[in-house]
């Protein structure tokens, strides 16, 4: 991964633990799945690479949709 990707993914990934509400969160969620999709690597491979925590990432997925 370059490191633009990394930057875009780390952001991603904070809108999705920490972003303000819960239509925030999704949508950084469905755009990581975007993400993780177009270039064909996991989550757990991609937060390793940049050492995120997948723990943070599951216990915040929003309640509401």
């Amino acid at each position: 991964m370059h490191a633009l990707e990394r930057d875009y993914f780390c952001k991603l990934y904070q809108q999705a633990c920490h972003g303000a509400g819960a239509e925030t969160r999704w949508e950084a969620r469905h755009l990581i799945q975007k993400f993780l999709a177009q270039n064909d690597i996991t989550l757990r491979e991609v937060l390793e690479s940049v050492g995120l925590d997948m723990n943070n990432y599951l216990a915040s997925r929003p309640i509401s949709s």
